[in-house]
């Protein structure tokens, strides 16, 4: 067994483009999905959203001139995945804002500030997304 493997760029490619395309779809997934009782209930509440941001980003790319359907696919998932950690930001903040008659932002701010492991979690979101 003196074969010796190595993994050159077109491997990698080939290997860790679907592993991170299901990594980012399964982040995606995680905010609408929350807590196991109440997800499907969750998914269609919050679910649309997120669908809709994931077609807009879609045609966004294909306008831009990414035509293949692999780069669309991943356009798709990024979409979707930044669309619902978006919609949890929007949510919660809108929702602060309207019960303490406070500004966005300051809701916003005050979120992260209350509850760092979630919102800090998300964050996390938006930085794979970015690469």
């Amino acid at each position: 067994m003196d074969q010796r493997f190595e993994a050159g760029p077109a491997w990698f490619d080939r290997v860790t483009g679907p592993q991170l395309a299901l990594m980012v779809l399964v982040m995606g997934l995680c905010p609408l999905l929350g807590q196991a009782a109440a997800a499907l209930r969750r998914l269609r509440e919050r679910g649309l959203g997120a669908l809709v941001g994931a077609l807009l980003i879609t045609l966004a790319a294909y306008a831009a001139g990414f035509t293949r359907a692999v780069s669309l696919a991943g356009f798709t998932i990024v979409g979707l995945a930044g669309s619902a950690t978006l919609l949890e930001y929007v949510r919660d903040a809108v929702a602060r804002s309207q019960r303490l008659e406070e500004n966005l932002f300051r809701a916003l701010v005050s979120l992260f500030e209350r509850n760092r492991r979630k919102y800090g979690g998300y964050l996390v979101h938006v930085g794979v997304l970015l690469m």
